[in-house]
């Protein structure tokens, strides 16, 4: 009976540790993936860093305006003043009529 009692705890431990290899493995796998997606992101956040910074320079945004959307640079630029009648005329209000006290 103590053999019998003995063999299954062997049993029992044997296989509460071969479970727990199982769920450690299952861990790590998952562990990897993410490993591989924060990587991924990293080089992905480079990148972009990299593009921004390239993309910063008023001369490349110039560039990209002609070549990929069409932007025509002027001939020669023009100032205009603006006029009275570009910006409208102010006038001054007239002042509010007095309040007359309460009768007492």
């Amino acid at each position: 009976m103590a053999v019998g009692l003995a063999m299954g705890l062997v049993f029992g431990v044997m296989f509460a540790a071969a479970a727990l290899q199982v769920v450690l493995i299952g861990n790590q796998r998952d562990l990897d993936r993410l490993n591989v997606r924060i990587s991924d992101a990293r080089e992905r956040q480079y990148s972009l860093r990299r593009q921004e910074t390239l993309l910063r320079s008023p001369q490349d945004v110039a560039d990209i305006a002609q070549t990929k959307l069409g932007m025509v640079p002027p001939e020669r630029a023009v100032l205009v003043a603006p006029t009275p009648l570009t910006i409208g005329v102010t006038t001054t209000a007239p002042a509010p009529a007095p309040i007359p006290a309460p009768a007492q």
